[in-house]
């Protein structure tokens, strides 16, 4: 992904699913700042969740399933407001999930596949309003 994509600032929504692109998340999308739809699905991106996600002010939906991402997840996602939908399903993943109930906005929370877990009694943390949840180990 080239280094300019930062500079679309007014860019609500960024798809590249399927388009085998490999390293780390990029920083320069942490510039985006309109950025409500981030879908990196099926790609080959490695490393951690970056904890800048939680700089994108109005973002509603994450999804980066089906890349190499690995480690724990980031606790600055549960600072995420307006996120509506999370999707990190079949990577790497490990660790516990950290506290989501501040989400309020959450509806669909999906960690398939990955090695996560919760230390409270085997229940993920998470708002009342949410929809969807896929399983945790």
């Amino acid at each position: 992904m080239p280094a300019s994509i930062g500079h679309l600032s007014s860019l609500e929504i960024l798809n590249v699913s399927t388009n085998y692109l490999s390293g780390t998340v990029p920083l320069q999308l942490s510039y985006m700042r309109n950025l409500q739809t981030l879908i990196l699905d099926h790609n080959k991106f490695t490393g951690q969740v970056p904890g800048w996600l939680s700089s994108l002010p109005v973002l509603a939906v994450l999804s980066l399933k089906n890349n190499m991402l690995n480690g724990s997840l980031p606790y600055s996602l549960a600072s995420l407001q307006t996120l509506r939908v999370l999707c990190l399903s079949s990577n790497f993943l490990s660790g516990e999930v950290p506290d989501l109930r501040n989400l309020t906005n959450l509806q669909v929370l999906d960690l398939e596949d990955d090695r996560l877990f919760s230390t409270c009694a085997n229940k993920v943390k998470t708002p009342t309003k949410l929809a969807r949840m896929t399983r945790l180990l």
